[in-house]
């Protein structure tokens, strides 16, 4: 799926704080096209995924799509890695293909967004 550049928001972040008040408070992002409305969140949440609520809260609380991504099949690893307490507030969770499991939430969140 193709879209324009300015409706895609690539970002690292990796403060809990930050990622919760760029969701929750301010839920856009501005670049040259002006202010654009987040629409869909791509969220790979490392070891958050296995132990912080707080960032299950914070998803849970947005009203846009997240797709939960692991380049690692968590399911394949430790057993206290193979429980995600995120992955019940987003909309789908993929795991364990590698960095296309990005390209693969970004197609999907776009596809959603398309079809609204």
């Amino acid at each position: 799926i193709s879209f324009p550049p300015e409706k895609l928001q690539v970002s690292s972040i990796s403060k809990t704080g930050s990622i919760m008040s760029l969701w929750v408070q301010e839920p856009s992002f501005s670049n040259a096209a002006g202010t654009v409305n987040l629409e869909g969140v791509v969220l790979n949440p490392g070891g958050l995924a296995h132990t912080s609520v707080s960032l299950r809260d914070a998803v849970a609380a947005i009203q846009i799509p997240v797709v939960e991504v692991h380049i690692s099949n968590i399911y394949a690893r430790e057993l206290f890695r193979q429980t995600s307490l995120v992955s019940g507030a987003c909309r789908g969770v993929i795991s364990g293909l590698g960095t296309s499991g990005y390209l693969y939430a970004v197609d999907y969140l776009a596809q959603l967004i398309l079809d609204a």
